[in-house]
């Protein structure tokens, strides 16, 4: 029995971390501040693996910034044709994003924020999530305008509810596919262009504060209202995390 859980988790969570849409968008990045000075670490695991930081150098002023990864989709196999460049490739899939905001408390129990920032990235896809037959990647830039709310539902349980713009340039195509002469197995070669989208990104999730240490769980929906388009994004996020209070740690640190 344990080991059917233990298969089933693992399954669980091969199938989150894996991605067959092209863009995966990042967990959305959600500070939450006791006092000025705080410098928050934190990992966040699911549908990428993203490593986040927040920190509030003075009351009000917020910087974020986060790092993340998708794996990478690779072939180093060839094809029935031996060509060297027909299937060999090696595509990374990841982001980097850094941004500047204004916090402070709408009452009592409620915490908002608003920030804006830049990122870049790489994202990539198989045309069949099965085969490895065709691949393709970009380049990407993102500006995006964020706005969350953190609400204590107990002294040390908050809930969070966060909506993301993110206006997305994809530029920079290239396409890996089966060599053309090969009738087995032909490839579709797309015809790619430089595309400019809105993307939406809606999450709603759960802080457990334990000292220094902070746990987080978050579910996130991803969608867009331009359908014409090459490239498509996973729609569905669901994240958990731990933060570490690196001001906080250092100081009780000190007091022993």
């Amino acid at each position: 029995m344990k080991n059917s859980k233990l298969s089933f988790f693992c399954s669980f969570l091969a199938i989150a971390l894996s991605s067959c849409s092209f863009y995966n968008p990042i967990s959305t990045n959600v500070p939450s501040y006791e006092k000025k000075g705080e410098v928050n670490v934190g990992v966040n695991l699911g549908t990428s693996a993203d490593v986040q930081l927040s920190t509030n150098p003075i009351n009000h002023l917020s910087i974020i910034g986060t790092a993340s990864t998708s794996g990478a989709i690779t072939n180093d196999q060839g094809d029935f044709s031996n060509s060297a460049d027909s299937l060999d490739y090696k595509f990374n899939r990841y982001q980097f994003e850094l941004g500047l905001g204004y916090y402070y408390m709408l009452t009592d129990k409620i915490q908002h924020d608003f920030h804006i920032g830049y990122g870049i990235g790489s994202a990539a896809k198989k045309d069949d999530f099965f085969s490895d037959e065709s691949a393709y990647q970009a380049d990407f830039s993102n500006i995006f305008i964020q706005s969350s709310l953190i609400i204590e539902l107990d002294d040390d349980i908050k809930g969070f509810i966060s909506s993301k713009f993110n206006y997305l340039t994809m530029s920079n195509f290239e396409q890996s596919y089966t060599y053309p002469y090969n009738l087995n197995y032909p490839a579709k070669q797309r015809e790619f262009r430089d595309e400019s989208y809105w993307l939406n990104q809606f999450s709603i999730g759960l802080m457990v504060d334990l000292g220094p240490l902070q746990l987080s769980a978050q579910g996130q929906l991803n969608f867009r209202f331009t359908n014409n388009l090459v490239t498509d994004e996973r729609p569905l996020g669901l994240y958990a995390g731990v933060n570490f209070n690196i001001a906080e740690i250092i100081s009780q640190a000190k007091q022993k």
